[in-house]
């Protein structure tokens, strides 16, 4: 009962006319929740070093098990890669990417090789320049002619001599360059000269071009420069316009319908008018 007395709160403590109402037996009997000697003796300082010693345990225990469901993760990861690593289709990805590279080393062309050198012709000897037959019945060797006179030896008469003498003063008639002319060679039909390749180029007529601008261009806003190629005819007509270059159809159509206006100077060569392929830049600005 002392334990009681030590341990148990106020509370829990029995009045004296309580136990007045109850026999011998009764309060010699331990209660249902009163505390046992072993507990009573645990609650010291020995108690709680076990309880202390228990709990570290218990997280030691916890600690050990967690690293060894770590590792176990780990080698189930490792395991599952190695397998899928060396699997049928891990082998096939690779053998594809090899084949891949394969063909795209084979695909680079590889470089021609040179071609042997051409063996140097042999040199051929000059073939002698022939002569025509007039030139060499008119050209007499000089050792001939120095030896010629001392070979004959026929008298010379002198009245032949005077005779010839007189002939050859004569003068020979000349001839008048002025009295024939050449006329000049004419250009072939139908020959088309470029600008700057005959004796005188094609001119416009009534100065430069103003064509209209068209409304749409003009509404959206559309500029730029068309370029026109044309012929010139012998009459100074333009024939063939193409156009060249051109920001918008518009502004080709508003500049081929001014070109096929104008009238042209036609170009001449040899005094004689001759056609000539030009071309002209129209420029569309919006002001």
């Amino acid at each position: 009962m002392r334990g009681t007395d030590v341990f148990c709160p106020s509370s829990f403590q029995l009045s004296p006319p309580a136990l007045s109402g109850m026999s011998e037996e009764d309060a010699r009997s331990p209660r249902p929740d009163a505390p046992s000697e072993a507990t009573t003796k645990e609650s010291g300082p020995d108690a709680l070093e076990k309880r202390e010693q228990r709990r570290e345990s218990r997280t030691k225990h916890t600690l050990i098990w967690r690293e060894l469901a770590i590792i176990a993760a780990l080698g189930i990861v490792i395991v599952a890669f190695n397998l899928s690593w060396g699997s049928p289709e891990g082998n096939q990805d690779m053998a594809a990417q090899q084949r891949e590279e394969v063909r795209l080393r084979d695909v680079r062309p590889t470089p021609p090789e040179p071609d042997p050198p051409e063996p140097e012709p042999e040199p051929q000897p000059e073939p002698e320049p022939q002569v025509p037959k007039n030139q060499q019945r008119k050209e007499v060797p000089d050792e001939q002619v120095e030896e010629s006179p001392e070979t004959s030896a026929e008298p010379v008469n002198i009245q032949d001599l005077d005779t010839d003498t007189e002939t050859s003063s004569e003068p020979a008639p000349q001839s008048n360059p002025d009295a024939n002319p050449t006329p000049n060679p004419s250009p072939p039909a139908n020959k088309v000269f470029n600008e700057g390749a005959a004796d005188q180029n094609a001119q416009m007529k009534g100065g430069p071009m103003s064509p209209e601008y068209p409304p749409e261009a003009k509404r959206a806003g559309i500029q730029g420069q068309v370029i026109l190629q044309f012929v010139v005819d012998e009459s100074g007509r333009p024939q063939g316009i193409t156009v060249l270059r051109s920001p918008h159809d518009a502004l080709a159509e508003a500049a081929v319908s001014a070109l096929e206006k104008k009238r042209f100077t036609p170009a001449r060569q040899n005094g004689e008018p001759v056609k000539m392929r030009m071309s002209q830049p129209v420029a569309f600005r919006l002001q």
